[in-house]
């Protein structure tokens, strides 16, 4: 798989039940909460699959409400989407600030997060 990754590629993140991740669960209002993380935000990378296969495998290995996020959301704000694949998923990738410090600004979380698009 190619390390580029396009500005159009979706990104599929599980956002989990928790409260804190959600300003209003109800209304699909998530909180920046949901896209920080000291060690760099997991997400799946689309790839060649299809929208409906990358979300069913989300499902399928994770509990919560999938999102997705496009690349291009996450150029914008001048964050790196680092093609990291483990043994376990080739389609990991993780969504930085930068290689010195992971975890998102929290402008870049709350941007990601009020564009964010829930599929699942």
């Amino acid at each position: 798989m190619d390390n580029y990754i396009d500005k159009n590629e979706k990104l599929f993140r599980s956002i989990r039940p928790n409260n804190v991740y959600w300003k209003d669960k109800e209304r699909g209002i998530i909180s920046s909460a949901a896209f920080k993380d000291s060690k760099g935000l997991s997400v799946d990378r689309q790839a060649e699959r299809s929208f409906d296969a990358s979300v069913k495998l989300m499902k399928e290995n994770f509990t919560g409400t999938v999102v997705y996020v496009t690349a291009g959301l996450c150029y914008d704000k001048n964050a790196i989407v680092d093609y990291c694949p483990t043994s376990d998923d080739i389609y990991h990738c993780e969504i930085i600030r930068s290689y010195e410090k992971k975890q998102l600004s929290s402008s870049q979380a709350k941007y990601l997060a009020n564009n964010a698009v829930i599929c699942g």
